[in-house]
């Protein structure tokens, strides 16, 4: 009897998908002690709702899009309902009415359902046995009166949140080759295929996986020869003190815990045309559809499915072994252009895709010198252009990229200035100006051509002026008029920038009689119409061949690849006056070419990165010293964006210099530069072969560093942070789309998918701004940026009302984690698992070995089931699945310890070492692993993490320690992300704001402290308590007219306009810094918001008139839910069950294993 009342309220409570359980440990009142605190019976499981609050109607939901701001962002009712976990409870899992496992049954008699005698050392009795209330029977009040006739009590335990010991490798004896990357030692290498235990029992691996499989019940541990814990007599008793932490029974299904029904395999959607069709009312999708779903203002510019299969489809592009990949570059879908008009056709943000795969401007710009021809008989003045542009391949393959366009659009008129006597001995002063004003394209359009070049993965290369035909003496090559012959003004990345090669022009002759002695210069300058674009850069690439003048650029031939604008437009300003500036000195024809001098460095004009260590010039020589140059540019950017400019919530200032106060040579107005999200002017760039910006020789071409400055890299640094997926091994977990580009925007993250750090630019609370809200900050703070006349910069007008600021990790998570996952299947029938037929092989794992294919119904393995998008998951059962919600520091540490012994193949150099526990985030990292310690080590940009025993130990005691400061989690949605949370409420843990709760466990476990360490003493921040008086994008400079707020190097205390804080590394997001997705890219398949597989213990007994017992008995039986719903609904073809009604038992759970216990077992 008391058996079949626990499995119905297994089913009553548990059997619906929108369900999740966690042992009562989860309550824990500290969860930073290893004990738990305040809890009476630890090991008791309860169930939460995850479609609304306890005694809400159902699918109400408690992440919710926010009424407040017109449903166009998401909330998460738990803050503002006043959310008790413990009072939402449907039900604890154990005999007894009103159980609660804070305290004893009071009066009623406890029975002692499962117990171990002589624990070791250090282990409680609270921590392992477990007793449930004793409850009554009566008699039938009609045949004898009400007596007592017995008792009965059940313990239900949770297998899910437990790790699963036998599960044997199928892939024993095989390491990641990159000569064949199909035979499956890739597969066990990128996913978590099995638990280790080897740091319990010290010779689990030397166990056959055949033997593992067969273990069916704990007690069988003593019959392998896994080695004896310290501290016990045998294996068995071993994993009887473990019983809450180990287990031999537990199975998931794929279920969407958020919304109910069964997941859809997106694998069946990335192999398809770009459409998968509905299924009875259940929606089908589309590249078109929008990506974010359950908040209104997305589908318009918000991400779209076809960027998720786009970057799936180069799988077929991509070239060559493993160890020598390269693609192609592909160009975006673009804005409509036209001729004369190229800044009109950029990256479509309304059909995003198609994922752009090209090099990436790390830095354009150009320096201007001035000589003159001292001889008599030719008296001609130059001008010299010397551009240096930085193109950066962030892929983790070989990027053969076509003919670029790079177009510095600087629109100003340098004035150039010539003093001298003339030949009656009076001074004269003579201009010599470039114009490059707002009114078209002209001659002097600073507009260069980018020769094909192959790109290795993560390279950075410089590209100046390429010698060429007939040039000034030597070093200066005749300036093209772009608008006839844009091909010859070439760059190379083949000849030395130390050469000093250039362009130039001639602007005109000095009077004859000139008193070549007296000859000085000045400079001056102007940029036209602060209310449009005049400092900008674009990078164009090549469609369809032809010829490309500056006239054509930007239409379909030449579409946009970047364009980004640095100007201000929170003020009418027509005129920006540069300072006057008289260089030091003033330079013949041959002292210039001939005599190696660098160009002038405060002629310069461009762009580029900021630099983790930024430089002096740009944090010293501000009027303030107070400019907020902090950036962590990956997790907070997107460093691959098409569109860049302004937002209203960036942290933008201007770069204002103190002039004549400090400099003689340097009057009048300052300068009109700015810096926001990753990018840096510089009023004074380097000297031009200075040790910031000189590059390193490889192989032929010339390299940069990206992040830092050049002094910190080396000849052989790359940085690649994005990798490509191989047509060979398929996806196994949603965080590998972590390396997908979702949005062409500046300010959403570089890794969406499967991270969640908090964003600077929205309030914690909340994922966006209504609409409105946004509109009105925009013509709030860049007023002369909104109108309509700069929509092809912000295409605000093209966007259907859309909010363009918004948590895109936390939108994203939210809509997918719980709504697919990833069958691994192979779709071509040659494949030996299908064997040239329709059934999937019995003999032949998946892919993924952790699925199974289900055999309770006929059709379960056939190809038209396992490979459709709605009914995959029917057919699949997951095999030792954990459970998020787990507080067992043992159950997790096995889990994260499946990648251990597996060696990591490298591109370059020695192979990482088989000893520890790999996450790399490429298929094929470029060097081996790293713990790094400083920015300039090569291995934090190319090589990944392995952590060791310790390190694993330590992250698993951390996640336990977020499970129970977050958990109940009511999602995998919920577990990936950061809680949408104002941390001036009183919620019980504000930090979890921040953060995922693994991100969150890897920061305090210290696994990426080596990065942080005490800023140089001259860049010293001011007081962070003065940074709330600072305001960003002030009126006329942008600022920095208060005290920013804080900046520091390797770690900082960063406050977004939420007033947060939080400690990071400006490297985080390296390949070397170890991320939350990284974390998940290898496990999140084996990972779960529920459990379906669980124990009930039961016992009665009789008693005689005295009340004495007659007899008594035990009984163990694992239950299963299985896919298979009580009530099928039928209008999503009998896949699901039905909701909201009476009939809603969800899916049906079955006994399938059963035994009596003595009592010498409980």
């Amino acid at each position: 009897m008391a058996l079949m009342i626990a499995i119905g309220d297994l089913q009553k409570y548990a059997g619906p998908d929108q369900r999740v359980t966690a042992t009562a440990g989860i309550l824990d009142t500290d969860p930073q002690s290893a004990e738990v605190d305040g809890i009476r019976h630890p090991n008791w499981v309860g169930v939460w709702r995850t479609d609304g609050l306890k005694k809400e109607d159902q699918d109400t939901a408690i992440i919710v899009a926010d009424p407040d701001r017109d449903h166009q962002a998401l909330i998460d009712r738990r803050e503002d309902a006043g959310y008790d976990r413990e009072s939402e409870v449907l039900s604890w899992l154990v005999s007894g009415e009103d159980s609660d496992p804070k305290q004893s049954a009071g009066n009623n008699e406890m029975v002692r359902l499962y117990a171990v005698d002589n624990l070791p050392v250090g282990v409680s009795p609270d921590a392992v046995d477990v007793y449930a209330e004793r409850v009554r029977v009566m008699g039938d009040s009609s045949v004898g009166g009400a007596a007592l006739k017995g008792h009965y009590a059940y313990w239900v335990s949770d297998e899910g949140t437990k790790a699963k010991m036998n599960i044997g490798d199928v892939y024993a004896g095989k390491n990641p080759d990159k000569n064949d990357p199909s035979d499956g030692g890739y597969f066990k290498y990128l996913t978590a295929q099995r638990n280790d235990f080897t740091q319990i029992f010290a010779d689990y691996d030397q166990v056959a996986p055949d033997e593992i499989f067969k273990m069916m019940t704990g007690s069988q541990a003593s019959l392998l020869d896994m080695g004896v814990p310290e501290g016990y007599s045998d294996a068995s008793s071993a994993m009887d003190v473990l019983r809450h932490d180990i287990t031999t029974y537990s199975s998931s299904l794929l279920v969407n815990v958020a919304e109910g029904g069964l997941k859809k395999d997106l694998t069946a959607y990335l192999e398809s045309s770009g459409t998968v069709p509905t299924l009875g009312t259940m929606p089908g999708v589309s590249d078109e559809l929008g990506l974010i779903g359950h908040v209104d203002k997305r589908e318009t510019i918000g991400p779209k499915y076809g960027a998720l299969r786009s970057w799936y489809a180069l799988k077929e592009d991509v070239s060559g072994g493993l160890g020598s990949r390269s693609v192609s570059m592909t160009t975006p879908n673009v804005m409509p252009g036209g001729p004369a008009i190229y800044h009109s056709g950029g990256v479509d943000p309304t059909k995003f895709t198609k994922q752009p795969i090209h090099p990436v401007l790390k830095e354009a710009v150009y320096y201007v010198s001035h000589a003159y021809d001292s001889n008599p008989t030719s008296r001609k003045v130059y001008e010299f252009i010397y551009p240096r542009v930085v193109l950066w391949n962030p892929y983790n393959v070989t990027l053969n990229a076509d003919e670029m366009y790079v177009l510095m659009d600087m629109r100003l008129t340098l004035y150039v200035k010539y003093r001298f006597r003339d030949s009656s001995g009076a001074w004269i002063e003579k201009s010599f100006d470039t114009w490059l004003a707002f009114g078209g394209l002209n001659a002097n359009t600073r507009a260069f051509t980018i020769p094909a070049t192959s790109f290795k993965p993560g390279e950075a290369l410089v590209f100046t002026a390429m010698p060429t035909g007939s040039m000034l003496k030597g070093k200066a090559v005749p300036f093209s008029d772009p608008r006839s012959n844009l091909r010859g003004n070439r760059l190379s990345a083949s000849h030395a920038p130390s050469e000093l090669h250039c362009f130039y022009n001639e602007k005109g002759t000095l009077p004859v009689g000139t008193d070549m002695s007296s000859v000085s210069l000045r400079y001056g300058g102007i940029f036209w119409n602060g209310t449009k674009p005049t400092q900008s850069v674009y990078l164009f690439g090549a469609n369809e061949g032809g010829t490309p003048t500056v006239n054509n650029l930007g239409t379909s031939a030449f579409p946009t690849l970047q364009q980004i604008h640095l100007d201000n437009y929170s003020r009418e300003n027509n005129g920006r006056w540069l300072p006057t500036y008289y260089p030091y000195s003033t330079y013949d024809l041959d002292e210039l070419l001939s005599g190696g001098v660098s160009p002038d460095t405060l002629n310069a004009f461009g762009l580029r990165f900021r630099h983790i260590y930024e430089s002096h010039s740009n944090r010293a020589n501000g009027v303030l010293l107070d400019e907020p140059w902090y950036s962590a540019p990956i997790i907070h950017n997107n460093i691959r964006a098409g569109r860049v400019h302004r937002w209203s919530r960036d942290n933008f200032f201007g770069q204002r210099y103190a002039g004549g106060a400090v400099d003689a040579n340097y009057s009048g107005p300052a300068a009109h530069l700015y810096s926001y999200g990753p990018l840096a002017q510089c009023r004074q760039w380097p000297e031009w072969n200075d040790s910031e910006v000189a590059p390193h020789f490889n192989d032929g071409r010339y390299r940069s560093a990206v992040f830092t400055d050049s002094s910190f890299g080396g000849s052989s640094h790359v940085y690649p942070l994005f990798d490509l997926p191989h047509k060979d091994v398929p996806l196994f977990s949603l965080a590998s789309l972590q390396h997908v580009q979702l949005t062409p925007y500046l300010w959403h993250p570089s890794y969406a998918i499967g991270n969640s750090f908090a964003p600077p630019y929205n309030d914690l609370g909340v994922t966006a701004q209504s609409w409105n809200e946004e509109r009105d900050e925009w013509g709030d703070k860049l007023r002369q940026l909104q109108p309509g006349v700069n929509d092809f910069v912000h295409q605000l007008n093209s966007s259907n009302d859309n909010t363009q600021v918004y948590d895109l990790s936390y939108e994203v998570n939210h809509s997918i984690w719980d709504k697919f996952f990833l069958s691994s299947i192979p779709r071509n029938k040659s494949h030996h698992g299908w064997g040239g037929g329709n059934e999937w092989s019995e003999d032949v794992p998946i892919p993924n070995s952790r699925y199974h294919v289900v055999s309770s119904y006929s059709d379960a393995g056939s190809y038209d089931e396992l490979t459709d998008y709605h009914k995959s998951a029917k057919g699949l059962i997951v095999d030792g699945a954990l459970n998020v919600n787990s507080t067992s520091v043992l159950a997790w540490e096995s889990f994260l310890r499946a990648f251990n012994g597996i060696g990591a193949p490298v591109r370059s150099g020695p192979e990482g070492s088989s000893d520890g526990h790999s996450f790399s985030r490429f298929m094929l990292p470029e060097s081996r692993d790293v713990i790094p310690a400083d920015i300039s080590e090569s291995g934090l940009w190319g090589g990944y993490r392995r952590l060791s025993d310790d390190d694993i130990r330590r992250l698993a005691e951390e996640i336990v320690i977020d499970v129970k400061k977050r958990g109940p989690f009511i999602s995998m949605a919920d577990f990936v992300n950061r809680r949408l949370l104002q941390t001036e409420t009183s919620f019980r843990h504000p930090e979890i704001a921040y953060a995922g709760a693994l991100q969150s466990a890897i920061n305090r476990a210290g696994l990426n402290d080596a990065l942080q360490g005490d800023p140089a003493s001259e860049f010293t921040m001011p007081d962070p308590d003065k940074a709330k008086t600072y305001q960003y994008g002030a009126e006329y400079w942008g600022g920095p007219i208060r005290t920013p707020k804080p900046q520091q190097y390797d770690t900082f205390e960063y406050q977004p306009k939420s007033g947060s804080k939080l400690t990071i590394s400006e490297a985080a997001g390296a390949s070397g810094y170890l991320m939350q997705g990284d974390i998940l890219q290898k496990v999140g398949a084996a990972l779960s918001a529920r459990s379906d597989t669980f124990v009930v213990r039961a016992y009665g007994d009789s008693v005689d008139a005295r009340g004495q017992v007659l007899a008594r008995a035990w009984c163990e039986a694992v239950v299963q839910r299985t896919v298979e719903p009580i009530h099928p609904d039928q209008d999503s073809a009998g896949l699901n069950p039905v909701k909201g009604d009476s009939r809603d038992l969800g899916r049906r759970f079955k006994v399938i294993s059963f035994r009596w216990l003595t009592s010498d077992e409980v």
